[in-house]
């Protein structure tokens, strides 16, 4: 199987990160005696770039001081993670605000399925 003229044969059941693009996925598969062979298929998949505002929002302002708490949340509207310092947290989670810096990301995602039967 080749996407956009690239083998990804060794992505075989492997979840993959796609841009947003066009992709044009052609695949060939050897026939016995139960399977008719095919060569050469194509599969044509664009993947567009969801438009909505996906971000990390908190209810207070910077110059929290202990023992303060906040609460961390996003307003994706797909499918997301929210990590804190690189570990997942459920939307809404109040923070103790101890010493020291702190990383929130959201990171949306989109899942593609592609099932050749």
């Amino acid at each position: 199987m080749t996407r956009n003229s690239t083998n990804i044969i060794s992505q075989n059941n492997v979840n993959t990160s796609l841009a947003a693009g066009y992709y044009d996925f052609t695949f060939s598969v050897t026939g016995n005696a139960n399977i008719t062979s095919i060569s050469d298929q194509h599969l044509y998949a664009t993947i567009n770039m969801n438009q909505t505002i996906c971000g990390v929002y908190f209810n207070a302002t910077s110059g929290i001081n202990y023992p303060d708490k906040f609460i961390v949340y996003t307003n994706c509207t797909s499918d997301y993670t929210i990590y804190r310092n690189g570990t997942s947290i459920n939307n809404g989670t109040t923070i103790d605000s101890g010493a020291g810096y702190y990383n929130f990301t959201v990171q949306r995602q989109i899942l593609l399925i592609i099932l050749i039967l």
